[in-house]
């Protein structure tokens, strides 16, 4: 990819319509939400959808689609901040 197409990329994640209704984020209240592309599924290599948050980093649950992303996000299965993470 070159730099001019990761920049409209994430100009597309950061103006994506469904972000309309996604709240802030419950760690840090900020609004500059991303909707981004999230791990694919191993077996089936599937695209699925995740929130980033720029003000702190932490990323929502995993989505089928960037508006079901979205609403995850807004429900019961919330974001996870960074720091509850178990990396290596």
């Amino acid at each position: 990819m070159t730099p001019s197409r990761d920049v409209e990329g994430l100009g597309r994640a950061y103006s994506n319509p469904h972000l309309e209704r996604a709240n802030p984020c419950p760690f840090c209240g900020s609004t500059t939400l991303a909707i981004v592309e999230g791990p694919q599924a191993r077996l089936i290599r599937t695209r699925t959808w995740q929130i980033l948050c720029a003000g702190c980093l932490c990323r929502g649950p995993v989505g089928g689609s960037e508006a079901q992303a979205v609403s995850k996000w807004n429900g019961e299965f919330g974001p996870v901040h960074r720091s509850e993470l178990d990396d290596p």
